[in-house]
């Protein structure tokens, strides 16, 4: 954008997610137990200052701005993803160029965007008819609601940290001593009822479902996601 005379924020990403946090997946290592929810990254302004910029520009510098950073309308792709959903993807403009120059090609980056997610719905739906896990969460339902808690699971739980974070006036001390009570409380339940286990079981028995050709587009997405992070931390590097 810059080599073509205009102007593009960035703005700051917060900060990075702690290593040993409680997700709704991995119970966590600290002490207190944490989410790694923290008010500067949840308190952010909701709409990036780079589009209250563009927002701003008279409608034709709008449009002119809009297509230098994404491309024409018409330049698009398209790829089939599990379940037979099909999705379209810009392929010009800036934001093409800078895809192309981390993953080496635009269909990639939309490979890595897209295709875990269609995955995971398919995950999702294998968790609803998975009786092992459905017990145990239902075991971690019950506990939590005895400490306090009516959380349908752990990333309601997260959810509702996320949304006090987010809430004016929120004091860090008080984010702070909710989040521990709800990760801790999260932590002792899921001790109890191994739902976190049961779902990596879970996981385990859906990853033996999937075609092999599933199986394969996930491996070259990975080994393309480490090495498009390689070059943007080399890229990015002071």
């Amino acid at each position: 954008m810059k080599d073509l005379g205009l102007r593009y924020i960035t703005a700051s990403a917060g900060p990075e997610p702690l290593a040993q946090a409680t997700t709704a997946a991995v119970a966590g290592s600290t002490r207190p137990a944490t989410y790694g929810v923290s008010l500067a990254g949840a308190q952010r302004d909701a709409e990036p200052a780079e589009d209250r910029y563009v927002a701003g520009l008279p409608p034709a510098r709008r449009t002119s701005y809009t297509e230098a950073l994404s491309g024409s309308p018409r330049a698009v792709g398209t790829l089939t993803l599990p379940g037979g959903l099909m999705a379209g993807y810009e392929t010009g403009g800036c934001v093409g160029a800078a895809r192309r120059a981390v993953f080496g090609t635009v269909r990639m980056q939309a490979l890595d965007a897209l295709f875990p997610q269609a995955v995971n719905r398919g995950f999702v739906a294998f968790l609803a008819t998975n009786q092992a896990y459905r017990s145990a969460l239902r075991a971690w339902q019950h506990c939590m609601t005895a400490a306090g808690w009516h959380l349908a699971s752990p990333q309601a739980a997260i959810q509702a940290v996320e949304t006090l974070a987010a809430k004016k006036g929120t004091s860090p001390t008080e984010l702070s001593t909710r989040q521990a009570q709800a990760a801790g409380a999260d932590a002792a339940c899921d001790a109890r009822s191994e739902l976190r286990m049961r779902m990596a079981d879970a996981l385990a028995e859906f990853v033996r479902t999937l075609p092999r050709p599933e199986l394969r587009q996930l491996q070259r997405i990975n080994v393309s996601h480490q090495k498009a992070v390689r070059i943007a931390s080399h890229d990015l590097s002071p």
